[in-house]
């Protein structure tokens, strides 16, 4: 990545997000802040769930350290006039536009960024109380960022709102260093627990197609576990950390990431395709979100319309390594040339200057 130029730039941000191991506070705040160090960006991070969350959001204990750990973040902006502006991350608490609106009082520079349909309710459900809450919250900010056309058309405030990508650091995630080989395939997915059930929708159709490959398998990594296929023989399920993303990422020769095309996948914003591309795996993926913009012109694998079976696209990527390989050098030079850090970095230090200067 190109050093930026010295800055005399001189801000100091505090970051409020979900919490550290949170893919969008990570891809979306944190990855960004030696670019932005080096501009003259003083950055501050408080997230709200911590590394217990991982431990705790499937047992009884997760509603009550979710409750706790946003109330925390809440309270966290009660510092904020202290700084020259403020990003922010989804609502601090989901159905309550009440944290904002005190933390507009007391700092009305606010960038809110949000990559998700964050005003429906779990699975997608309608709720009038998350719909209120993410008006009032885009109507508290300053500027509003986008992860994609999507999300930016029901913000519904095109006057003060960016398109942004979620981005990988390209010098960072990268293909293994001993080349993918001819040798038996891994179809892999990574996901949170949340997004488990749209991978098995898809199982049987993976499943029937790595079935007709010798010794190829199917690697879930996540932080949690499917249950289906607990005792799957050519199912592997793996625990996600934060340590050996990257390497996991890299043992995929086959990366899928199914989506029905619903309100709630519609805001989906194709990361995991960008992360499966910049490690050089093949891609299968559905053609809904921002996934079909992303893939355009990439030759990276195949996109699956709504509805179609993922069988077809995966049956000819395992059946030929040639393919496969090609398709994963195209990956990697698409996700290169589109998604790198640098080019979203500097878009973000635009957006910081202008609300600051207001």
């Amino acid at each position: 990545m190109t050093r930026p130029r010295a800055s005399s730039r001189s801000l100091r941000v505090l970051f409020l997000t979900e919490g550290r191991d949170v893919p969008a506070s990570r891809f979306r705040a944190e990855q960004f802040f030696p670019f932005f160090e080096r501009e003259g960006v003083r950055c501050t991070l408080v997230g709200a769930y911590g590394k217990l969350y991982n431990r705790l959001h499937t047992t009884p204990l997760g509603g009550p350290y979710k409750l706790l750990t946003r109330a925390a973040r809440a309270a966290s902006g009660l510092r904020a006039a202290r700084y020259d502006l403020v990003f922010s991350q989804r609502p601090a608490l989901p159905q309550s536009p009440l944290p904002e609106r005190l933390l507009a009082r007391l700092q009305p520079r606010i960038v809110f960024d949000f990559d998700d349909a964050i005003w429906l309710g779990p699975g997608g459900t309608p709720s009038a109380a998350r719909e209120r809450t993410f008006r009032h919250v885009v109507g508290c900010a300053r500027w509003v960022v986008a992860g994609n056309g999507y999300l930016a058309r029901r913000a519904a405030a095109p006057e003060k709102t960016t398109v942004l990508p979620t981005v990988v650091d390209m010098d960072a995630t990268t293909p293994p260093l001993k080349p993918r080989g001819p040798r038996a395939p891994v179809v892999g997915w990574m996901g949170t627990a949340g997004n488990l059930p749209f991978l098995e929708a898809v199982m049987p159709d993976v499943l029937r197609a790595v079935a007709d490959t010798p010794g190829a398998r199917v690697r879930i990594v996540s932080n949690a576990r499917s249950r289906r296929y607990e005792s799957h023989p050519s199912v592997e399920q793996v625990g996600w950390s934060r340590d050996r993303e990257v390497d996991l990422l890299r043992s995929f020769d086959v990366g899928l990431m199914p989506l029905p095309d619903d309100e709630l996948t519609r805001g989906k914003c194709g990361f995991k395709m960008i992360q499966y591309m910049a490690v050089g795996a093949a891609v299968v993926a559905s053609a809904v979100g921002a996934n079909p913009e992303l893939f355009a012109g990439s030759g990276a694998g195949e996109l699956v319309p709504p509805g179609e079976s993922f069988e077809p696209a995966l049956r000819a990527l395992l059946s030929s390594p040639e393919r496969r390989l090609e398709a994963g050098r195209r990956a990697r030079h698409h996700a290169v040339e589109r998604f790198g850090l640098a080019p979203v970095a500097a878009r973000y230090l635009e957006i910081f200057d202008r609300v600051a200067s207001r």
